[in-house]
């Protein structure tokens, strides 16, 4: 990542926020498709109400009187029908759908229990379920497009920092799209918008019957009602796209060790005067605050982030180098590592230009979760003066003892044991020794069972072993070797400790 600069990283952001855009003016394409379907089925069951009484029409007028008749026969048994299936069809969204629908739904509800219906009631209860199945398509839609924008733009920023995680779960997307933010979420702003939509319409319809209006003026007064809530669609996806964009990039930083990111408008004559304030400034990655130093600032909002500053413990080195070919003993390669017989290693940064600068052991639980399956031993080591040092070395151990430009008294390391080494369950007599001879403050190996862990004084030791369990006839080979590890501590008057990965 150090060798990418910031044009780099501008013009990749910028080409993720343009494939943002581009999915989301897919997602506005298929909810003006959605809406104006959806148009269409109001407008039919007007027409049909127009047509039905055409002739009280040309005689009276349609009055407040006549929109309120009741239906009876045949029109009153179409509207039972009508109404179950649209109470049924409610049943089945209310589990997926927020508060804002619910609302929504309590009209039609209301009206499946009443025996007296009048033309004007059918008529509301049709819009609302037209528009209730319009927004539950119009959810899905929007959905699809931020999930896909969220993972596509994730997986895209941390292969550029060479930060290998894997594919990002469908639970953190989920969780990110359910997220409030301004006070909603996408789901609960797609339904307010279409309940607003629903409450013009039919005030639309009841001030147009009350006035006796003809049908093509209703239909005019009904498609502005109809671009106004366009206009809405529009900026909302806008907005939720670039909200999802932005958070994606947010857990990059975070999951990839940006400590602090620079702010970047697209400066235009479109530009707000918040934005253009912002351009360049720099912030932590910690204090990231959507809407006050962090996009998006306003709908319709078209900046982005770049990263500024980063701690470099989770970037993947590569494997190639030949340990063995003394050749490369004591030479120094352009990105600061330095080749000893049988490993390397380089100093990454300091703990003090991080947001782990209190906390070095939250820093080696993260580093160990990227080495716990290595083939090979990887170490990482946080000095006395905060100084950041990632080691590498064999199968078998790593030659720390000939990393001279190291201090490594009163420091934190940790290191993975490779499945198979030979001391999957426990520090090896290296180790012991190493804690020792190099005056550590903190030990750590971890494999892909146990963490175990060695100090002086930082924690307690407490022998899981019963005096029963120590019994020759009652002892396995793992419960020898945690009691050996208990009896070696004792011995050098230090603490040891372990714990399964999973409860940590």
């Amino acid at each position: 990542m150090k060798n990418k600069n910031k044009e780099y990283w501008e013009k990749r952001q910028l080409s993720r926020e343009e494939l943002s855009f581009n999915k989301g003016t897919e997602a506005y394409k298929e909810y003006v498709k959605i809406l104006s379907e959806s148009k269409k089925g109001i407008e039919n069951k007007i027409a049909q109400l127009y047509a039905k009484y055409q002739q009280e029409v040309t005689k009276l007028g349609v009055d407040k009187i006549q929109a309120n008749k009741l239906l009876r026969g045949t029109e009153y048994k179409e509207w039972r029908y009508n109404i179950g299936k649209y109470v049924e069809e409610i049943e089945k969204l209310k589990k997926s759908n927020p508060v804002e629908f619910r609302k929504m739904s309590v009209e039609l509800e209301t009206l499946a229990y009443r025996s007296r219906i009048s033309r004007l009631d059918s008529l509301k209860a049709g819009v609302d379920y037209e528009l209730i199945q319009a927004g539950d398509k119009i959810k899905g839609k929007v959905t699809d497009t931020l999930a896909d924008v969220y993972e596509d733009t994730y997986t895209s920023f941390v292969e550029d920092l060479n930060f290998k995680k894997g594919v990002i779960s469908s639970s953190t997307i989920k969780m990110a799209l359910e997220q409030e933010w301004s006070g909603a979420n996408y789901s609960s702003r797609i339904w307010s918008n279409i309940d607003n939509l629903a409450k013009a319409i039919k005030n639309e319809v009841i001030v147009g019957l009350n006035k006796g209006i003809n049908y093509r003026t209703m239909s005019q007064n009904i498609s502005k009602k109809f671009d106004t809530s366009y206009k809405n669609a529009e900026r909302l996806v806008r907005t939720e796209t670039a909200h999802i964009q932005n958070q994606a990039t947010l857990m990059g930083y975070k999951d990839s060790g940006v400590v602090k990111y620079e702010f970047l408008a697209v400066l235009d004559s479109r530009t707000s005067h918040t934005c253009a304030s912002l351009n360049g400034e720099v912030f932590k990655t910690e204090n990231a605050m959507e809407g006050e130093n962090y996009p998006p600032m306003h709908p319709r909002c078209r900046s982005t982030t770049v990263p500024y500053e980063y701690s470099d413990v989770f970037s993947d080195e590569p494997e190639k180098e030949d340990f063995e070919n003394n050749e490369n003993e004591g030479i120094i390669n352009n990105n600061g590592t330095v080749f000893v017989e049988g490993g390397r290693y380089r100093n990454i940064g300091n703990i003090n230009a991080t947001e782990y600068k209190d906390e070095p052991l939250e820093l080696l639980r993260r580093y160990e979760q990227k080495i716990v399956k290595k083939s090979k031993e990887n170490a990482l080591v946080i000095a006395k003066n905060g100084d950041i040092y990632i080691l590498k070395g064999d199968e078998n151990s790593i030659p720390s003892h000939k990393m001279t430009k190291i201090n490594f008294e009163d420091a934190f390391y940790t290191h993975n044991h490779p499945k198979n080494s030979g001391h999957e369950w426990g520090f090896s007599n290296d180790d012991f020794s190493s804690f020792t001879n190099l005056k550590l403050k903190y030990l750590a190996a971890i494999d892909e069972k146990y963490i175990h862990e060695l100090s002086k004084d930082m924690f307690e030791m407490k022998n899981i072993l019963t005096e029963q369990e120590k019994l020759l006839d009652k002892m396995t080979y793992e419960r020898w070797i945690v009691l050996n590890q208990y009896e070696k501590a004792e011995e050098k008057g230090l603490r040891y400790r372990r714990n399964e990965i999973n409860k940590r």
